[in-house]
Parts: C-alpha cells; sequence; structure tokens
C-alpha cells in the first residue's frame, strides 16, 4: 500500500484520501480477522475470510486502482517513485501493472 500510495501522491491523483481510508480499513479487517483466527478458528471463518478477500481484491483492484491509471500513464516522475520501492508486478512479468498499460490490454480479454 505504502508503494501504491507514494505513487498517487506523485502524480497528484485527486481522491488519494479515500484510497488512502480503503487501505486503513482493509488493514483493520485484517488485523481483528488475525486476532479472532487465534481465538476461535473455525471452517465457517476461514470461508468468510475467503469471500471477504475475493470481493475486497476485485473491488478495490477492478475499480479503485484503475481510477488513478490515467494519472500514471507515461509518467517518468512517477515511475522512478515507483522503482524506489524495488520491483513492481508490472516489472517482473507477473501481472499488469498501471505503467504498462500494454499488459492491460492483453489481461482483459
Amino acid at each position: 500500500f505504502k508503494r501504491e500510495e507514494k505513487v498517487m501522491q506523485a502524480c497528484g491523483f485527486p481522491h488519494i484520501e479515500t484510497h488512502q481510508r480503503e487501505h486503513r480499513d482493509f488493514t483493520k479487517r485484517i488485523q481483528d480477522i488475525h486476532v479472532r483466527y487465534h481465538r476461535e478458528a473455525d471452517v465457517a471463518m476461514t470461508r468468510d475470510l475467503l469471500d471477504f478477500l475475493k470481493d475486497w481484491l476485485n473491488h478495490h483492484i477492478l475499480i479503485q486502482d484503475m481510477a488513478y491509471k490515467p494519472y500514471v500513464a507515461g509518467d517518468r516522475k512517477v515511475r522512478r517513485v515507483a522503482r524506489s520501492f524495488g520491483p513492481g508486478l508490472a516489472d517482473t512479468g507477473a501481472g499488469a501493472g498501471p505503467f504498462k498499460p500494454e499488459h492491460a490490454a492483453h489481461t482483459a480479454g
């Protein structure tokens, strides 16, 4: 999340506060689940966690992350900021990222 938020700052993404709030809420929820798991792990909880993660990641990546994609495309300053955190998924070939729109076209269809 830190890398993504630094990239958003570098490109001047106007909705960064909302995005940061989603990251904080997600982190808090995962911490709460972790505590609950150590108290009372059960099959239902595991299923709830899986459903939560699937829904959150789909929403966050497909909607929230794509909202800032136009702000970062082709921006060299943003690329430098992102790379200061090390290689990202787009740099390793492991997935589509905001800096390589040609990968998104291949994975979308």
